[in-house]
């Protein structure tokens, strides 16, 4: 009999526990089947720099309003569930971020000249 109640004993505080840990996590993410698609939104992206609106358009395509952007026809974005990669030039500059909820991205970049910084962006229609 001793045996079972220290058994359940175990089983009765691991739940606890477990319940404990998922209630104290602040961030949930999005399950993948239920990230939104970004194909046809549009972003306001800011980062210590700079400001400028994002769109990205159907076939992985990125549209930008940056004022650096001189080559705009060899910029893309592919999505995975939640997670979102973007970039400019062919990729000379790369973003990686994750989608938190329908109206917040946010991640890092870097450039080929190694420069990293952090960004995000605000759904804006």
């Amino acid at each position: 009999m001793k045996i079972i109640k220290t058994g359940l004993l175990f089983v009765v505080t691991s739940s606890l526990l477990m319940m404990a840990g998922c209630a104290t996590d602040k961030q949930t993410p999005i399950p993948t089947e239920a990230a939104p698609s970004l194909s046809g939104t549009k972003w306001h992206y800011a980062d210590e720099q700079w400001q400028y609106d994002l769109t990205f358009a159907a076939n992985g395509v990125l549209l930008s309003t940056h004022p650096n952007d001189k080559t705009k026809d060899n910029d893309g974005w592919e999505q995975n569930g939640v997670n979102v990669n973007f970039y400019f030039n062919n990729k000379f500059s790369q973003y990686k971020g994750t989608l938190s909820g329908n109206n917040l991205m946010s991640g890092t970049a870097v450039n080929k000249k190694g420069t990293t910084w952090n960004w995000k962006a605000t759904r804006a229609d």
